[in-house]
C-alpha cells in the first residue's frame, strides 16, 4: 500500500485518529483567534431551531464527516469509508467516476488493487447506509463507470445550507440575516475536517469556502442595513486579516468603520490595501472600492446608515427587493447518466471569467439527443453558483410551427427579467444588448439559450464578461461562436448501452430490462440508443405493463415501421417530426443531397460516391453535405466520407421514397451501383491480372473514381470501403438486380483472399450464382461456381471444391470455352492434388500448363507451376519441385501480384525444409511473412507462422514453435479456415512427445 500518499490503514489513523473522529469542539474551537475556525466561531450565530436537519437522517459534511440517525451520531468506521462518504456528499446526485475517486485517495500512486478498495468501500458504506436507514432515503448507485448518491439534497447540510442561502436572497431584510445566520450555523468546522490533509486538498473544498464567505459576506451587509455597524467593525477585522484582497469584506470594514465615527481608520484600511495590491500585483483596487473611498474623502451622505426604524417600516422589516430571476423550467424528470458531459459543464463553470472572457458553452447534436434535457439537469445541479438568478430563454430555431425568435424580442424578455420594465428598454436592438451586458456585468447569472438556429442569432445575447455564463444548445454546430468567442462546443451523441438500458428502466417505471434483459437490450439498439426514441419506447411499455418488450422489438425490428413506431400522435413529439424540423430548415440543394444518402445502402458514403448520384461536382456536394453535418443531420466520421445515425438514415430513406419519383430514384441507384462497380473494377486490376471480360471503364467520370498507384493503397480502400460493399451486395440481391449482383461478386475475387472470411466470401458468390442462375447465364453461372471452388479450396475443404470445379468445368465444355475449360481442369487438379489424388491431380495440372503457356498467361501458368511441384514433392521428387516452385516464384513477381509471391515462398520453404534446407526455409517463411504482414493477409500470414512453427520444430526449440503453431492457429479460426486443425493437431503432437513430423502442405493455387 501506498500509505504515505493515500489510504494505507497505519497512514490514515496516524493522520485522523482513531477510526471515531475527534469531536467538533476539538478541532474547532470558537474562542482562540488563532485559527479560521476561530474565525467562524465569531460570524456563526447558533439556531439551533432553524438549522436542525431533517428528521431521521441527515448526512454532514461541513466539519467532520457525519450521518446522523434520529439527531445521533452513527459509527461510519475507517477513514476510507469516510473519505468516500465525503466526496459523494460534496457530489450529491450527481456521478463521481472511479478514476475520481482513486485519485483523491491516492493521487498519483494509487496501489494496483486500487478499484477493488473502492468497490469494497462503497460496498461497505452501501451496507452501512441501509442498517442506518431502511427506508432506503440515501442510498449508492452505479451509473456510468462511476458512483453516485441519490439523497434528498435538505438531508444534507451543505445543500441545505445553500437552500438557506437561496431563500434569503429574496426575504425582507431581517429575515435574510436570520437565514443566513441559520445557513452560516451549519458549519461545525472546516469541510471534512476529520480526513487527512492531502486527501482534502485532492478533492478541492475551494467551492465550498466560496460558499461559506458568501453567506458571511451576505450576512454582514444584511446587518450592515440593519444599523449594527459598531459590533461587525469587531467582527470584521479578523476576517479581512484572513482574506487580505476579497474587496467586498475590505469594503464593508470600511462602512463599519465610517459609520462608527472612525473615519480615518475607514481610509487607512484602503489605503492599506491598495499598497499591498500595488506591491503584489501591480494594480489597483476595483472601481468599486475606489468610488467608496472617494465617496468618503467627500463624505458623503448617502453612506449614513438610514434609520433602521423608518427603513422597517410598520412591519418591523425592509420593503422585500426585486426578486432574483430563477426561469429555468423544470428539471427533466428520470434524467439518466451523461457523465462525462456533466463533468465538462463543470470545466466549463470553473473556468468561467478567466482571462476576461465570459464563459460560453454550446450543446450541439442531432434532434432527439437530449440537449435541452442535459443542459436543464445541470443548471439546476448548479442554481446555486449564480445567485444574482438563473435566465431562461427557447429561441425557437427549430420550432415546427413558430418561427425562431428574433434578438430583440429574445433581449426584450431578458430585460424585463432582470427589472428593467418595458418603458425603460431602448428601441434600438444594439443599445438593447448593451444595456443586457451592463446589467450581467457585476453579476453571477446563468443565460441558458434553448435552440439556437445559427450563431447571429445568439451573438447579441451573450453576456460581457464577468462571472456569467452563457449555455446555448442548438442543432447546429454554431462554429462561429467559436471563431469569435471561443465557445466551447459540447457534441451530445448517443447513450452508451448500459445507459440507455437504464433509461427506458427508469421511464417504463419498472425494471424491464431485469425480465427481458435481451429484448430490452436490443430495443435500445432499435432506438439508435437517442433519448428521445428511448423515452418513446419507454412510455409504450409503460402504457401497457403487461406486454412483453420482445414484442415492441418485433414491431420496431421492421424498417419500414420503425419512425412510425416512435411517434406520439397525442403528444405532438416524435422521432420523425424532430428530425423533420431540421430538414425543413435546410436549403433545397442540402435537402436534395439528405434524400440521395437515403438510397445508399451502406453505412458511410464517400463524397465521390454521393456526387456520383447526384450528377454533380465533388466541390458542391462535399460543401453540402458539410452543412448537414453542421446540422447533425450526418457525420463525417473520416474526410470525405460521410454517414448518419440510424434512425436519421431511415427518415432520409422515407423522404427519398415520398419525395423523389420513381423515375428520379432510379436514375440515383443506377448512377449509384455504376460508381461501385467502376471503382471496384479500377482497385481489383492494380492487386492481380484480371482474368474475366468484365470492364467498367468509362461507365462512371474518371474524376470520381479513386486514385491509389498501388497494389496495398488498392487493398486498403477495398478494407474502408468493404462495410459499404456488403451491404450493396445484399441490396443488390433484394433488389433484383441480377446481373449486377454477380458482377460485384466477380468483381471482388481479386480481393477475397487477401481480406475476406470464408462467410462473406461464399455469401457473395452463393448470390451471384442465384442471380446467373434467374438469368439464365451460363457463363456467369460457371463463374461463380470457379469462385466457389476458390474459397472451398482456400478454406480446406477440399471436396466442396471438387464439387463446384467440376461443375464448372461441365459448364465451359457445353459452351465450348476452352480457356474456362482449362480454367476449371488446372482448378480440378488443384482439388484433386488437396484430396491426394495424385496422378489424377498431374495430368490436369500438366495438361493447364501448356495451355497457359500458349497463351501466354504467366499468372495461370504459375499457379499450376505451384501445384506441379506439390504433386512432385509427393512423389518424392523434391528437387524437382523446388526447380518449379522457383519458376512460379519469377512468373508470380512479373505480374506484381505480392499475394501470390507469398504463398509462392511459403510453399518453396516447404519442400526446402522437407529436404532438410532449414536455414533456406526459414528465410523464406520470412520473406512470405513480411508480405502477409504488410498486406494484412490473414490467412497467408497463418501459413507463414505454421512454416516457421515447423523450422523451429526442426531444431527443437519448441517454445518458440509453440507460439508460432498457437499464432497460426488463432489466424485460421479468426477466418473461418479449415487449416486450423493442422496447427491445432502439430499443437497436440507437441504437448505430448514432441515428434519429428513432416509438416503438411501450405495450400493449393486455384486460378
Amino acid at each position: 500500500m501506498h500509505g504515505g500518499q493515500g489510504y494505507g490503514r497505519d497512514h490514515l489513523q496516524a493522520e485522523c485518529g482513531a477510526d471515531d473522529p475527534a469531536r467538533p469542539e476539538a478541532v474547532y474551537g470558537a474562542r482562540r483567534l488563532a485559527s479560521r475556525g476561530d474565525i467562524r466561531g465569531l460570524v456563526v450565530v447558533e439556531d439551533r431551531g432553524t438549522t436542525s436537519g431533517p428528521d431521521g437522517l441527515e448526512l454532514r459534511l461541513l466539519g467532520p464527516v457525519e450521518v446522523l440517525v434520529d439527531g445521533r451520531p452513527a459509527a461510519l468506521g475507517g477513514p476510507g469509508v469516510r473519505a468516500l462518504l465525503g466526496l459523494l456528499l460534496l457530489a450529491t446526485n450527481r456521478v463521481v467516476p472511479v478514476d475520481r475517486v482513486i485519485d483523491v485517495l491516492w493521487g498519483d500512486s494509487p496501489p494496483t488493487s486500487a478499484r477493488t478498495i473502492v468497490h469494497n468501500y462503497v460496498h461497505r458504506l452501501r451496507r452501512l447506509l441501509s442498517s442506518f436507514d431502511p427506508g432506503n432515503r440515501a442510498r449508492i448507485d452505479t451509473q456510468g463507470g462511476g458512483y453516485v448518491l441519490v439523497v434528498d439534497s435538505h438531508r444534507v447540510d451543505l445543500h441545505r445550507a445553500r437552500e438557506l442561502m437561496a431563500a434569503a436572497s429574496g426575504a425582507p431584510l431581517a429575515r435574510r440575516a436570520e437565514l443566513l445566520r441559520a445557513a452560516l450555523g451549519l458549519w461545525r468546522g472546516p469541510v471534512l475536517v476529520d480526513l487527512p490533509p492531502q486527501v482534502r486538498a485532492r478533492i478541492g473544498l475551494d467551492v465550498v469556502e466560496e460558499v461559506w464567505l458568501g453567506a458571511v459576506e451576505d450576512r454582514i451587509q444584511a446587518d450592515l442595513d440593519l444599523g449594527e455597524h459598531a459590533s461587525l467593525a469587531t467582527e470584521l477585522r479578523p476576517l479581512v486579516a484572513e482574506h487580505p484582497y476579497r474587496e467586498r469584506l475590505v469594503g464593508q470594514l470600511m462602512l463599519a468603520l465610517h459609520r462608527s465615527g472612525r473615519r480615518a481608520d475607514a481610509l487607512v484600511v484602503y489605503q492599506e490595501l491598495r499598497r499591498r495590491v500595488v506591491e503584489a500585483q501591480g494594480i489597483d483596487p476595483g472601481p468599486e472600492l475606489l468610488d467608496l473611498y472617494q465617496r468618503m474623502l467627500r463624505d458623503d451622505p448617502t453612506l449614513r446608515v438610514a434609520d433602521p426604524d423608518a427603513v422597517r417600516g410598520s412591519d418591523g422589516v425592509l420593503p422585500r427587493p426585486a426578486p432574483v430571476p430563477a426561469q429555468l423550467p423544470l428539471a427533466p424528470g428520470g434524467f439518466t447518466g451523461r457523465a462525462d458531459e456533466l463533468t465538462a459543464l463543470d470545466n466549463l463553470l470553473a473556468d468561467r471569467g478567466r482571462a476576461g472572457a465570459p464563459a460560453l458553452g454550446v450543446l450541439t447534436g442531432t434532434a432527439g439527443a437530449g440537449k435541452t434535457a442535459l443542459a436543464l439537469a445541470w443548471a439546476h445541479a448548479v442554481a446555486h453558483e449564480f445567485p444574482d438568478g438563473r435566465l431562461f430563454a427557447s429561441l425557437r430555431g427549430f420550432d415546427p410551427v413558430n418561427p425562431p425568435r428574433g434578438p430583440g424580442d429574445v433581449l426584450a424578455r431578458l430585460l424585463s427579467a432582470l427589472g428593467v420594465p418595458a418603458a425603460g428598454q431602448p428601441v434600438d436592438v444594439d443599445e438593447r444588448a448593451a444595456l443586457y451586458r451592463s446589467l450581467l456585468a457585476d453579476r453571477r447569472v446563468l443565460v441558458l439559450l434553448d435552440d439556437a438556429s445559427d450563431t447571429e442569432q445568439v451573438r447579441p445575447l451573450l453576456a460581457g464578461g464577468g462571472e456569467s455564463l452563457v449555455l446555448v444548445t442548438s442543432r447546429r454546430r454554431l462554429d462561429g461562436l467559436v471563431v469569435r468567442h471561443a465557445a466551447r462546443v459540447l457534441v451530445v451523441g448517443e447513450l452508451p448501452p448500459d445507459t440507455a438500458v437504464e433509461l427506458v428502466d427508469v421511464a417504463a417505471g419498472a425494471p424491464r430490462s431485469r425480465a427481458e434483459p435481451d429484448a430490452v437490450r436490443e430495443l435500445v439498439e432499435l432506438c439508435g440508443r437517442l433519448p428521445l426514441a428511448l423515452r418513446i419506447a419507454a412510455a409504450r411499455l409503460a402504457s401497457h405493463p403487461g406486454r412483453p418488450a420482445a414484442e415492441l422489438v418485433a414491431e420496431l425490428a421492421d424498417e419500414r415501421r420503425r419512425l412510425t413506431g416512435l411517434d406520439v400522435p397525442d403528444g405532438g413529439v416524435g422521432v420523425r417530426g424532430a428530425f423533420d424540423v431540421s430538414y425543413r430548415n435546410l436549403t433545397a440543394e442540402q435537402a436534395a443531397t439528405f434524400r440521395l444518402l437515403g438510397l445508399h445502402p451502406g453505412p458511410a458514403a464517400t463524397v465521390t460516391a454521393v456526387a456520383a448520384m447526384a450528377g454533380s461536382d465533388v466541390g458542391t456536394v462535399r460543401s453540402n453535405l458539410r452543412a448537414l453535418a453542421a446540422a447533425h443531420l450526418v457525420t463525417e466520421p473520416e474526410p470525405d466520407r460521410f454517414g448518419a445515425h440510424d434512425l436519421l438514415r431511415l427518415h432520409a430513406r422515407d423522404l427519398a421514397r415520398h419525395e423523389l419519383t420513381v423515375g428520379k430514384r432510379a436514375t440515383a441507384l443506377r448512377r449509384m451501383i455504376d460508381y461501385q462497380l467502376a471503382a471496384c473494377d479500377r482497385m481489383r486490376r492494380l492487386i492481380r491480372p484480371v482474368r474475366d471480360d468484365l470492364d467498367f471503364t468509362g461507365c462512371v467520370p474518371a474524376e470520381l473514381l479513386p486514385t491509389p498507384t498501388d497494389p496495398q493503397q488498392a487493398v486498403a480502400w477495398f478494407d474502408t470501403e468493404w462495410p459499404n460493399l456488403l451491404a450493396l451486395s445484399r441490396f443488390l440481391d433484394e433488389g433484383a438486380y441480377l446481373a449486377d449482383v454477380w458482377q460485384l461478386a466477380r468483381l471482388l475475387l481479386n480481393v477475397l483472399p487477401i481480406r475476406s472470411g470464408w462467410e462473406d466470401w461464399t455469401t457473395l458468390f452463393q448470390r451471384g450464382l442465384r442471380a446467373a442462375r434467374q438469368l439464365g447465364d451460363r457463363s456467369a453461372e460457371g463463374m461463380m461456381l470457379v469462385g466457389l471452388g476458390v474459397a472451398h479450396d482456400y478454406f480446406g475443404q477440399s471436396e466442396g471444391a471438387l464439387e463446384h470445379y467440376t461443375r464448372a468445368h461441365d459448364i465451359a465444355v457445353e459452351l465450348d470455352d476452352p480457356r474456362g475449360a482449362a480454367v476449371a481442369a488446372a482448378n480440378l487438379g488443384s482439388a484433386l492434388l488437396s484430396l491426394g489424388r495424385n496422378a489424377e491431380a498431374k495430368e490436369r495440372i500438366t495438361s493447364a500448363i501448356a495451355f497457359f503457356r500458349g497463351l501466354k498467361d504467366l499468372h495461370a501458368e504459375a499457379n499450376q507451376l505451384q501445384n506441379l511441384a506439390l504433386c512432385e514433392q509427393r512423389m518424392g521428387r523434391g528437387a524437382t519441385a523446388v526447380g518449379h516452385l522457383r519458376r512460379s516464384l519469377e512468373l508470380y513477381q512479373q505480374t506484381q501480384d505480392d499475394d501470390a509471391v507469398g504463398r509462392a515462398l511459403a510453399n518453396l520453404a516447404e519442400v526446402l525444409l522437407a529436404l532438410g534446407r532449414v536455414d533456406e526455409a526459414e528465410e523464406h517463411y520470412r520473406r512470405a511473412l513480411r508480405l502477409a504482414l504488410d498486406y494484412r493477409m490473414l490467412v497467408s500470414e497463418a501459413f507463414a507462422r505454421l512454416g516457421l512453427g515447423d523450422v523451429h520444430h526442426a531444431r527443437r526449440e519448441f517454445e518458440q514453435c509453440r507460439t508460432e503453431w498457437d499464432k497460426a492457429r488463432e489466424l485460421f479460426e479468426r477466418c473461418g479456415s479449415a487449416h486450423a486443425k493442422e496447427a491445432r493437431d502439430r499443437l497436440v503432437r507437441l504437448g505430448l512427445d514432441d515428434p519429428d513430423d513432416t509438416p503438411e502442405p501450405a495450400g493449393t493455387c486455384g486460378v
